[in-house]
């Protein structure tokens, strides 16, 4: 639901005096800090409040279990988290069960241990730089976390789930 801009006035007053009620300042005061102005052009600064969070805001991403401690990702890299998994990207909570964790685990270390085979680096080869515009922190160092948690999971024979 987005957020009605703060719509601000420079003819009248919300419980100002009657000097500053009235346009004037009185003798060269200005009006003080707690006067809310009211116009009908929203201000820059309410402009930027309206504008709908869905873009602004990062959402994290919480991977659950009672055997491990909790995993929490920025929502971008949980969907590419759900996406090796298996799971619908587009729901915001999901367990898998119990049942599912060794599917789960081995297309995770699939996906982990092919994204780890594009780094490693030959003999002969120089390094590679990090600064050729990619993502810092590469899937297979993000992904490891979660196999961690859904391993200790699977021991404890627990279920593991996400939610924002």
């Amino acid at each position: 639901m987005p957020l009605e801009p703060i719509v601000v006035s420079t003819m009248k007053h919300v419980g100002a005096p009657a000097h500053v009620a009235r346009g004037g300042r009185a003798e060269g005061l200005r009006a003080p800090r707690w006067v809310r102005w009211r116009t009908d052009q929203p201000t820059a600064r309410a402009a930027q409040w309206a504008t709908p969070f869905s873009r602004t805001s990062t959402m994290l991403i919480t991977f659950k279990s009672s055997a491990s401690a909790n995993v929490i990702t920025f929502e971008k890299n949980a969907r590419q988290l759900l996406d090796v998994l298996g799971k619908d990207r587009e729901e915001k909570t999901g367990i898998v069960t119990v049942a599912q964790l060794p599917e789960a685990i081995a297309r995770l270390r699939r996906a982990i241990d092919a994204d780890a085979a594009t780094y490693a680096v030959k003999a002969g080869d120089p390094p590679q730089s990090s600064d050729a515009g990619g993502d810092a922190v590469s899937f297979f160092q993000r992904g490891l976390p979660v196999l961690e948690l859904m391993e200790g999971a699977l021991q404890e024979d627990t279920p593991v789930t996400w939610g924002v």
